[in-house]
């Protein structure tokens, strides 16, 4: 299961790529071509950033989850076990 960070974290990359799209257009125009670059280096540092970090943070949170259910596996097997003895 994928957590809900890491997918807003795509989301903000998704964005960023739209973005990048829209400012890479308007340069082709000529339409502002100046002011275009700096809004998409604005706001591109604090997306990848703000994606980046979502992605790892839910990364983590999944690992988490993964490393539990796995522990309460075990401890399952274990009680198996020890009944059966």
């Amino acid at each position: 299961m994928v957590s809900a960070k890491s997918v807003v974290g795509v989301f903000c990359y998704t964005f960023l790529m739209i973005l990048g799209l829209q400012t890479f257009s308007d340069i082709l125009n000529k339409e502002q071509s100046l002011k275009s670059m700096l809004i998409f280096t604005l706001s591109a540092v604090p997306l990848l950033l703000l994606g980046t970090y979502l992605i790892k943070i839910g990364e983590k949170e999944d690992e988490a989850k993964r490393a539990e259910k796995t522990r309460k596996k075990i401890l399952k097997d274990m009680e198996r076990v020890n009944k059966l003895r």
